[in-house]
């Protein structure tokens, strides 16, 4: 961010860099710059009218400026419209960071366009996906712990659907419009009915999975009627891919021992399922006819996808349209793209103002029309089939369910158990969001706090719950990396509520690791002293050569110190190792012979040493006078 700091008449600008990435902009008074009495403080002023819609920019000398946040344009000086959204043939991803949806044209120009799904201002969005049938899109919104559904023509009319859930991700069946979304307390898949408007849980967690199962991303077949979803369950070798029926049944791990899979999507367009390993930078391409094996062989693997340099790269979402395949990087924070067919480099798309990108999902008319409104459904998009509660499609038949805390009193006709539902304890205010907390230089330790998770149950009193919470009591005080806290509460029937939040800790400003990361291998440091001003010296293995900056320096060591947030030299890339000047000495004896011997010339040895060479020798006449050192 570049900002300028007023003195009188005189404005120099300076540039401050955020860590970690910014979320916004704001204005620190909105009534008055900096006030001089000589100035015309009231043209500039923002308390004039008539008022802008969103910022207002004051100035001295100046009529005052408005601006718009992101995703809207000014139009008549004050006023901030929202870009309209496109038609068709666009992808939508959900920016949780920000809390926004983002729907970027597939055709894009050098100008980046892309427009905001209007949500609301106070909306938090975590997952997402859309019904390309009906053009309805259904989020998350992780403040309210609250599934949303809303019209892409109209979204300024949102509904509540499903509340006291945790959505981790969401896969629609393009098909039917069911939607099936993962609880992230729980790691159980449910599906929700729109045309009833219930809910069905068709995936639990057994008990010996738990406290390790992880469930990042999950994508529809509707083709062949299959749920797909990655799960980290654990760690790194341990991930799988698994999948089942569209009503719970034949559930299987299709692939183990995976480096951590996140992103999954399938192309009908190739025939194809893809996932991500974000610990190894991969994309791994399977046909759909591979998965029917025990032992499936990849199609195609692309691997850091033409990058060069590949360092820390992590592909959490993607969608293939076409040749083309579109994955959200979290390392750099915008979206890529590959051409799957020439398989050169990957080039960005769209524009860099993502934070925390998640799901993604591609919104193409012309696609549902090709591969699956042609599809066979028996089940129909509307509530007269002939199932009760829930319809599935399974290979072009019709499989019914009744929905939680239901069953069959008939094979058409499904009744209430006795109003006894099984779901898990939730927490009454929700669970907290993960948070960040910064170290500063020379500081060890940060304290974090945080107050009792109070749960609740929609059948055992809350005095009844069996609760668990973090070993240590707050306030505690954390280190530099990634904390997890977790809290569970499990009810009479051994339903447990999992609330799992993170605290980030990082260094603020002027990190050592970032010398250690980028200095050769020839260079060492000494330990960061804080007496006073941070600093550390510099130096080489070898003692036989100098540090030097771009060879314009040469010392046997060099104080790197930090000052005004930054590490003073700058550029640490150009601290190297490089040998002194040779040093020349020319060592000489001399002596006059007596008058009474004859004068013959006697030899002398000049010894000429170099201080990083063998010694060199040559011969010369004698002199009269002895000098060294020169």
């Amino acid at each position: 961010m570049w900002y300028a700091a007023k003195q009188g008449t005189y404005l120099g600008s300076r540039r401050y860099n955020f860590t970690p990435k910014p979320k916004g902009i704001g204005i620190y008074d909105t009534h008055a710059e900096y006030l001089n009495a000589t100035l015309n403080t009231t043209l500039g002023s923002c308390e004039g009218m008539p008022k802008c819609d969103h910022i207002c920019l004051p100035r001295n000398n100046a009529t005052r400026e408005c601006a718009c946040s992101l995703g809207f344009h000014r139009i008549n000086d004050t006023h901030c419209v929202q870009k309209p959204l496109i038609g068709t043939d666009a992808l939508l991803m959900v920016d949780y960071g920000q809390g926004k949806i983002f729907q970027l044209p597939i055709n894009q120009s050098g100008s980046y366009n892309f427009s905001i799904v209007d949500i609301g201002t106070q909306a938090n969005g975590y997952a997402m996906d859309i019904d390309m049938g009906t053009d309805t899109l259904y989020w998350f919104d992780r403040k309210r712990s609250t599934i949303f559904k809303t019209s892409l023509q109209s979204t300024s009319n949102s509904q509540a659907i499903v509340t006291n859930v945790t959505a981790s991700t969401m896969a629609m069946d393009q098909l039917t419009g069911n939607l099936y979304f993962a609880d992230s307390n729980t790691d159980f898949i449910k599906v929700y009915n729109p045309h009833k408007e219930i809910t069905l849980t068709v995936m639990k967690v057994p008990k010996l999975r738990e406290n390790i199962s992880d469930i990042s991303s999950m994508a529809h077949d509707a083709r062949n009627g299959f749920l797909y979803w990655t799960d980290v369950n654990g760690g790194h070798g341990f991930g799988q891919l698994w999948r089942m029926r569209n009503d719970g049944s034949e559930k299987r791990a299709v692939l183990n021992q995976l480096n951590w899979p996140h992103g999954v999507t399938i192309s009908y367009e190739r025939s194809s399922l893809f996932y991500s390993e974000s610990w190894s930078g991969r994309i791994i391409e399977y046909s759909m006819a591979s998965l029917e094996s025990m032992n499936p062989n990849h199609r195609s693997v692309y691997s850091h996808l033409g990058l060069s340099g590949w360092n820390g790269h992590y592909f959490n979402s993607m969608t293939v349209l076409g040749d083309w395949l579109y994955y959200y990087d979290r390392g750099l924070h915008y979206i890529q793209r590959y051409n799957l067919r020439t398989r050169r480099h990957a080039t960005r798309f769209g524009p860099p103002k993502f934070f925390k990108g998640r799901d993604m999902t591609k919104y193409s008319k012309d696609y549902y029309n090709r591969y699956i409104s042609t599809l066979r459904n028996p089940c129909g998009r509307n509530s007269t089939n002939e199932c009760p509660e829930f319809c599935f499609n399974e290979n072009n038949r019709r499989v019914c369910k009744c929905k939680d805390g239901s069953s069959f009193l008939t094979p058409t006709v499904c009744v209430d158990n006795s109003n006894h539902t099984s779901n898990p304890p939730v927490p009454l205010r929700g669970c907290p969001l993960d948070t960040d907390r910064r170290l500063e230089p020379c500081q060890n330790t940060v304290s974090f706090s945080w107050t009792s998770i109070e749960w609740v149950d929609d059948n055992t009193p809350t005095t009844r719950l069996r609760t668990t919470q973090p070993s240590q009591p707050s306030p505690v005080n954390l280190r530099n990396g990634t904390h997890e806290f977790v809290f569970t509460a499990t009810d009479e029937s051994n339903n447990t509520g999992i609330c799992r939040f993170t605290v980030n800790v990082y260094i603020a400003w002027c990190d050592v690791s970032r010398f250690d990361n980028i200095a050769p291998a020839n260079l060492v440091r000494t330990d960061l002293n804080c007496d006073g001003r941070p600093y550390f010296n510099v130096s080489c293995r070898s003692p036989h050569q100098n540090v030097t900056i771009a060879g314009a320096y040469s010392s046997p060591s060099m104080m790197v110190a930090c000052m005004l947030h930054m590490w003073i030299p700058g550029n640490l890339r150009l601290i190297q190792c490089l040998s002194p000047p040779k040093v020349v000495t020319t060592s000489q004896e001399f002596y006059t012979p007596p008058v009474s011997s004859p004068t013959t010339p006697s030899q002398i040895t000049i010894a000429t040493t170099n201080t990083l060479d063998a010694k060199e020798t040559t011969t010369m006449p004698p002199c009269k006078y002895f000098r060294s050192g020169y």
